[in-house]
C-alpha cells in the first residue's frame, strides 16, 4: 500500500513529498526544498530508493545537496530542467519512466509549462486506480 506524505519546508513553505510503500518500508523523496535536518528526521528509518525533482526552481532544491550527501545518493530530474538550471542529476527522468516501490510505483509524466522540464508523478498502486499525486 502506497502512502503520500507531505512536509512543508523553507520560508516559502514549499511542499516536500515522500511516497512510501508501507509494506516494504521504502520510499521516494521529492523536492527537498529546504531544511535538510527536518527532512532527514521526517524520513526516519524509511529506505529511500530515489530522490527526484519535479522541476528545478530554487525553492525545490535548497536542501538537495545536503540530503543527497546524507543518504549517499544522487537525484533524478528531467533533462530540460537540468540544463536550464545548471544542475547535475545522477540520472534523467523522462516521460513514462516507472520507479518501483515493491510491487507498486510511480510513473513520470512530462508536463512542460511551469518550467521546460516539469514532471508530475502518477501513483501506480495496485490497490487503487492511477492518479497524479506530485507535480
Amino acid at each position: 500500500m502506497l502512502e503520500l506524505r507531505m512536509q512543508r519546508v523553507g520560508p516559502y513553505e514549499m511542499n516536500c513529498y515522500l511516497v512510501v510503500n508501507t509494506e516494504v518500508n521504502a520510499g521516494i523523496l521529492f523536492d527537498p526544498g529546504d531544511d535538510a535536518k527536518k527532512i532527514l528526521s521526517w524520513i526516519g528509518s524509511i529506505e529511500i530508493g530515489h530522490i527526484l525533482l519535479t522541476h528545478g526552481h530554487r525553492d525545490h532544491v535548497g536542501a538537495l545537496d545536503d540530503v543527497c550527501a546524507a543518504l549517499d545518493m544522487s537525484f533524478g530530474m528531467h533533462a530540460a530542467d537540468a540544463e536550464r538550471f545548471d544542475l547535475s542529476p545522477g540520472y534523467s527522468l523522462a516521460d513514462g519512466d516507472v520507479l518501483k516501490l515493491g510491487e507498486d510505483g510511480l510513473q513520470a509524466v512530462h508536463i512542460p509549462g511551469h518550467t521546460p522540464g516539469s514532471v508530475a508523478l502518477m501513483l501506480m498502486d495496485s490497490h487503487s486506480p492511477p492518479r497524479v499525486v506530485v507535480g
